[in-house]
């Protein structure tokens, strides 16, 4: 008698023994009838695997995966065997001052085909102050800029597929309404993990919800639906869960708002935010810039300067935004220990954290090391290593090779069909990719071109009031406060700012594919 003879039940009861996600994959590859049956009952075969795993084996019976796609994801997340795809950024040598404006979007774009897939677009930004997220599902993206009169603008993620991967287009985006925006420079961007709403922090303190709405005619806007002014400071990171917004800052406290409670509120200040003070020693001379927490909101951590992690756990039974101190997450070389590092590490070290609802991870002040922890138990799992990279040209210095900069300057973590894993940027501009799907069953070449995208301004009232115009040799209108290099936009009558444009990688993965 064949396998694939025996009755559905009983084969089933079989493949539900196996203790490794891998099993299921050779089964599934053995032959069309088998294939079937595992596809059929996959999420049931999932669970059995989820609770007979070792590797699962410190995750909470309620909080393991229920289908095929969530335990998939959670192995590899846990396994952490990444392959490492590397785009070197190419200095051009063209300054903004050369740069002329690319194919842009100046009006809400129209919507996506209906039943078409939106590609995950990634921005991970080049440049301080700058930075580009998505809002989930739709075409829509929130960029920050280096303009404190414009820190947001509104872009299609199309424009940014579209764009030269020379470094040198720019992107011309959409502004938002004066009322609504920023006062001063966003230094701290995310998305909601299904919903379409984005976070900013600024450094004035504020924070803001942002909705992307589809209107009646088929056209997209963004719109804020809250405002928040809680931190003294600089609010200095956020983050959302699927029903907690909490954010961050060098005020040492985590504030952790009921996402549901600002929604209903529309705007008004009303909302307090649960505070935790954050046990940082009073000896250190910097605060908090890093918070995270899971979707499933059962995981808060916040990073200092030091590189130290602090975890908090959901207190169960209780209100979601209520949470208890767990422990701390000290590297193995902090600069709590080596405090003669402070000068030269602190420049470039940046408190990059991202949570699922099993791993935690969090930026190394080990250059270029990115370390994962088991959010249930703090453990370490595993590192992912930006690669040593050298160039043809010769060291400034006459000898030997010329080495690429390891320092990891932004991240952001994507779940995709076949990506699921972190897009890296580095201070030199360089991109890398850590895929932890194995590569079998990831046949996937990113498309990641770098672009900038600039502000427009009107030439006529809001460049000419808030900046200083002399007339050049020429007799053109240069931008002489500041060091603003301003580009007419054919044909529209405004201008673009490049010196303020965000410098971005723009990644775009498919959203679907082979499971």
């Amino acid at each position: 008698m064949l396998l694939t003879d025996l009755p559905t039940e009983l084969l089933v009861s079989a493949l539900s023994r196996c203790t490794h996600p891998a099993d299921l994959t050779r089964v599934r590859a053995a032959s069309r009838s088998l294939c079937a049956c595992v596809t059929a009952n996959a999420d049931h075969l999932a669970r059995a695997i989820a609770h007979t795993c070792p590797l699962y084996s410190s995750i909470p019976p309620q909080a393991r995966p229920r289908s095929w796609r969530e335990l998939r994801d959670t192995h590899c997340l846990l396994r952490g065997r990444p392959s490492i795809v590397s785009v070197v950024h190419q200095e051009t040598g063209v300054s903004d001052d050369d740069v002329a404006p690319g194919q842009g979007w100046s009006s809400p774009s129209p919507a996506t085909a209906a039943g078409a897939a939106v590609p995950h677009f990634v921005g991970c930004s080049t440049r301080s102050y700058t930075d580009a997220v998505q809002f989930p599902g739709t075409p829509v993206v929130l960029c920050s800029t280096r303009r404190a009169a414009q820190a947001l603008t509104v872009m299609h993620v199309g424009a940014a597929a579209a764009a030269g991967g020379d470094g040198t287009s720019v992107i011309v985006s959409a502004s938002l309404p004066a009322r609504d925006q920023h006062t001063d420079l966003v230094g701290a961007m995310a998305a909601h993990p299904r919903l379409p709403l984005v976070a900013t922090g600024s450094l004035n303190g504020s924070v803001k919800v942002w909705r992307a709405v589809q209107r009646d005619n088929a056209e997209w806007a963004v719109e804020c639906v809250a405002t928040m002014q809680h931190h003294v400071g600089w609010a200095a990171a956020v983050a959302f869960s699927d029903a907690l917004l909490v954010s961050a800052g060098p005020d040492n406290e985590v504030h952790v708002y009921d996402l549901a409670e600002l929604l209903r509120a529309r705007g008004e200040q009303t909302v307090e935010p649960v505070r935790y003070a954050v046990p940082v020693p009073e000896d250190s001379p910097f605060g908090v810039f890093g918070v995270t927490v899971s979707p499933n909101g059962a995981t808060l951590a916040a990073m200092d300067l030091d590189g130290t992690v602090y975890m908090y756990t959901r207190c169960h039974g209780e209100s979601p935004t209520q949470f208890k101190f767990a422990r701390e997450l000290v590297d193995a070389v902090s600069i709590r220990q080596f405090r003669h590092f402070e000068s030269t590490v602190r420049q470039t070290f940046g408190c990059l954290l991202h949570a699922t609802d099993h791993v935690l991870f969090a930026n190394s002040i080990h250059v270029g090391r990115v370390a994962a922890y088991a959010c249930v138990t703090g453990e370490f799992l595993y590192a992912m290593h930006v690669p040593t990279i050298t160039t043809t040209a010769v060291a400034a210095n006459g000898g030997g090779p010329a080495y690429r900069s390891r320092t990891v300057h932004a991240f952001r973590f994507v779940a995709a069909a076949q990506f699921v894993g972190l897009v890296a940027t580095t201070c030199i501009g360089d991109l890398h990719a850590f895929n932890l799907v194995p590569p079998a069953d990831a046949d996937l070449a990113i498309q990641a071109v770098r672009a900038r995208v600039a502000p427009t301004v009107a030439a006529s009232t809001a460049a000419a009031d808030s900046l200083d115009h002399q007339a050049d040799s020429h007799g053109q209108p240069a931008v002489a406060a500041a060091g603003v290099a301003m580009v007419e936009e054919e044909g529209a009558g405004e201008a673009i700012d490049a010196a303020a444009a965000a410098h971005l990688w723009c990644v775009t993965i498919p959203a679907s594919g082979a499971e």
